[in-house]
């Protein structure tokens, strides 16, 4: 089995043209690193281009040099899933193309994780690409932390309408026990989907299916609005998501975009509308040198029934969604326990650039700006009086700093909270960082 990719002078000469570096017989000093817009995958169609990326953690507006893209190839071809695999440029952007085995079926991944959201966290994820000679997709997926556990079962059919389309089957159980809660909850989802390409780069998916979920082990002191939500509730569910990419060109911003829509408890009195928003827009302000992106997000879970909404279906803020402030640190609270919102909005505002290379670790440094809100209760009778469920601004400034060292990349920040209210709960550190197996 062969992997290669271009000599070492050859690439030095393309990738200098497509910098705009002069190159000559003088310049290998300044060839020694190289940095792309974009990485674009060719030849694959089991995996997908970002399953590739991820394999070896090929990611643009970082810093390459001559050994890491050999690195590179090596890595890739160590997966076991190539034939060959081929490195090349086109404009600013680097080109894998692979050559994918007939014979690769299967995947196997860990990884481990630690944040000051989850703590550390572990996840296993394991796929067949040809279940039974068939074409069918089989994955499974277990992450586990110590507040949160979730198990994910999926068989899919990619070749459906000649691959053109997906459908499929999901299993999902989630259970949460957070150490600032003093009840426990579960989830549970079955259904099927299907997915439907709807223009360039542009995804539509519709699911249905049965939820069922539990609020138990409910403490004694236990906002009333909590043990008020106490129980097992089963549901019928329907609902779609639409998200895509938009780029025109490869200098032009680009923007991601997620539309999630959800009905649970058809035919039942706590039929709720679920729904979600996210965007996230990146441009260059200084090419290769600073960036800058935007991201927006809210939901709003709409009481269409009888029944008011419960603690596991409301939304919550903090962490590195908010950050400055605790997971679930903002919203409504019963003294001091959070109840979650039914709406929430959150605005981040980052700055990136390359900061410096260090034994061979890069760093990048930003600034960045945090804003949202949760509010609103169906239900505002806690301890003492009528609930605050209003909607109050929380906001934070800070800076933050990653690493990439190897495989491994390690995010630091520090916020400032500088709009908040008397009893949120504030983070103003964290950290993260993920490594593979």
């Amino acid at each position: 089995m062969m992997y290669h990719t271009t000599s070492r002078l050859f690439c030095s000469a393309l990738l200098a043209l497509s910098i705009g570096v002069p190159f000559g017989a003088n310049t290998a000093e300044a060839q020694e690193t190289y940095r792309f817009s974009r990485i674009d995958i060719v030849g694959n169609e089991r995996l997908s281009d970002d399953e590739v990326r991820a394999a070896c953690d090929l990611s643009a507006n970082r810093v390459y040099t001559d050994a890491d893209l050999a690195g590179a190839v090596n890595c890739l071809g160590q997966t076991g899933r190539f034939n060959s695999i081929d490195l090349d440029t086109d404009g600013r952007a680097l080109v894998v193309t692979v050559d994918e085995r007939p014979d690769f079926t299967g995947l196997l991944d860990l990884s481990v994780s630690l944040d000051t959201d989850r703590g550390l966290s572990g996840r296993l994820y394991i796929e067949d690409r040809d279940l039974l000679d068939r074409g069918w997709r089989a994955t499974g997926e277990l992450e586990l932390s110590a507040e949160e556990q979730t198990l994910t079962f999926g068989l899919a059919d990619p070749t459906w309408r000649d691959g053109a389309s997906e459908v499929g089957l999901t299993l999902g159980a989630e259970r949460f026990d957070y150490d600032d809660a003093l009840y426990s909850s579960w989830r549970l989802r079955f259904g099927p989907y299907i997915r439907i390409p709807v223009g360039d780069r542009q995804l539509l998916s519709f699911r249905a299916g049965l939820q069922a979920d539990d609020i138990y082990d409910v403490g004694a002191g236990t906002s009333p609005v909590i043990a008020a939500e106490a129980g097992r509730r089963d549901s019928v569910f329907a609902g779609f998501d639409y998200g895509g990419v938009v780029q025109r060109g490869e200098s032009d911003p680009w923007m991601r975009y997620q539309l999630s829509q959800d009905l649970v408890g058809l035919g039942e009195d706590h039929l709720m509308s679920i729904s979600r928003l996210r965007g996230q827009a990146v441009s260059d302000l200084v090419p290769s040198r600073l960036s800058f992106s935007l991201t927006a997000e809210a939901g709003h879970v709409a009481n269409l029934g009888g029944e008011p909404s419960k603690v596991i279906d409301r939304f919550s803020l903090g962490g590195t969604t908010l950050r400055g402030f605790a997971p679930r640190g903002i919203g409504p609270r019963d003294r001091d326990q959070a109840l979650g919102g039914n709406s929430y909005v959150a605005l981040r505002l980052e700055t990136r650039s390359p900061l410096a290379e260090l034994g061979g670790a890069e760093i990048f440094g930003g600034v960045f700006i945090d804003a949202g809100s949760v509010w609103d209760l169906d239900n505002t009778s806690g301890f003492d009086a009528m609930l605050d469920d209003g909607l109050h601004w929380r906001a934070s400034v800070g800076v933050s700093l990653g690493i990439e060292i190897g495989r491994t990349p390690v995010t630091l920040y520090y916020a400032e909270p500088f709009e908040r209210r008397a009893n949120d709960e504030t983070q103003e550190f964290g950290i993260s960082f993920a490594t593979r197996f």
